[in-house]
């Protein structure tokens, strides 16, 4: 942001007439030019979620065997196919 702002304020045009207030231009044209990027230790998760398939059951079938099916190339991935009874 703060390069094209920079750019445009070179070009001759009046940076607040795009709207910015002179606060918010000084902000943004005070930021650092480049941003700090450090790389930092990660660890692979294990997290379990659920996906809520509704509709025609013949439907839900085609669904989750499609799912299976995409999840394939994906190591450590499982689809697990279930029902959970209604109250």
């Amino acid at each position: 942001m703060r390069g094209l702002l920079v750019e445009t304020q070179g070009d001759g045009d009046n940076l607040l007439d795009l709207g910015f207030s002179p606060g918010e231009l000084s902000k943004l044209l005070d930021e650092l030019a480049e941003l700090e990027v450090r790389e930092i230790e990660t660890c692979p998760v294990d997290d379990e979620f659920w996906i809520s398939i509704r509709g025609p059951l013949v439907h839900q079938a085609q669904l989750l065997k499609a799912l299976q099916d995409a999840m394939k190339p994906f190591d450590g991935v499982a689809v697990e196919l279930g029902t959970i009874g209604t109250s």
